[in-house]
């Protein structure tokens, strides 16, 4: 079957005490994950019997997208949800004033991962969980299912590239289009490593091109770009 082709089922969810009691307040909400009898895939839930507008779902009945093929004889197993991250109460820490981080241009290994599917500017969430040890447990980000805005999690196997750029006046951006932000030799990459949590900070490299004619990204030049980050060199390395 086409791994692209969604169905979508319907699991009664009923929690102790006795196994009758509905999803407790603010206990699952949309884009949340659910496995089933400890094994096998985690499903995505994307609504349930009554969803609030905020995505917390109450009642006893959930929403989840499979692939194809569904079925099989209905049967009561156990369940585990395994919950979205939620903001620290810890104060965020703030980037200086004239640089952010550009996400359309970042990513894992020479894809722009984080950027909106056929969009050169990215408009999705990006969530970076890291494990006790300090390494890179999860990476969540937004992706539609029929519609539906809701996280995908991946665990990355190769760095994660994050730019640092300048913020850049719209008026002045629109006039120097020739110049792409990870062409910016003033512009930093910091790359993370997924096992260790190990982080470097690299200049730009100087690929020495430009914008294709209808204004991607081109993977080769991004490539480029992070030549002194894909070999972890921080600065002053070389």
């Amino acid at each position: 079957p086409n791994p692209n082709h969604y169905s979508q089922r319907q699991f009664r969810i009923l929690f102790p005490p006795h196994l009758t009691q509905p999803i407790p307040p603010q206990t699952v909400r949309v884009g949340d994950r659910i496995r089933l009898n400890y094994r096998g895939p985690l499903y995505t839930i994307l609504g349930g019997q009554n969803t609030s507008n905020d995505g917390w779902i109450s009642g006893n009945l959930l929403q989840v997208e499979e692939p194809l093929p569904s079925g099989g004889t209905p049967m009561p197993v156990p369940f585990q949800i395994y919950r979205q991250p939620v903001k620290s109460a810890d104060k965020p820490v703030q980037l200086p004033i004239g640089v952010h981080v550009d996400l359309a241009s970042s990513g894992s290994a020479n894809n722009t991962a984080f950027a909106a599917p056929n969009a050169p500017v990215c408009t999705n969430r990006v969530l970076v969980m890291f494990n006790a040890a300090g390494g890179i447990d999860s990476v969540y980000f937004d992706t539609l299912i029929r519609g539906q805005a809701v996280f995908t999690v991946a665990q990355p196997t190769a760095p994660l590239f994050f730019l640092i750029a300048k913020t850049i006046d719209p008026g002045a951006q629109a006039a120097n289009t020739s110049v792409a932000s990870f062409q910016d030799l003033e512009n930093q990459w910091v790359a993370i490593n997924p096992l260790t949590g190990l982080c470097t900070t690299s200049e730009v490299a100087n690929p020495n091109s430009r914008f294709s004619p209808n204004g991607t990204i081109p993977v080769p030049t991004l490539r480029e770009s992070r030549a002194y980050a894909r070999t972890a060199q921080n600065i002053g390395g070389r």
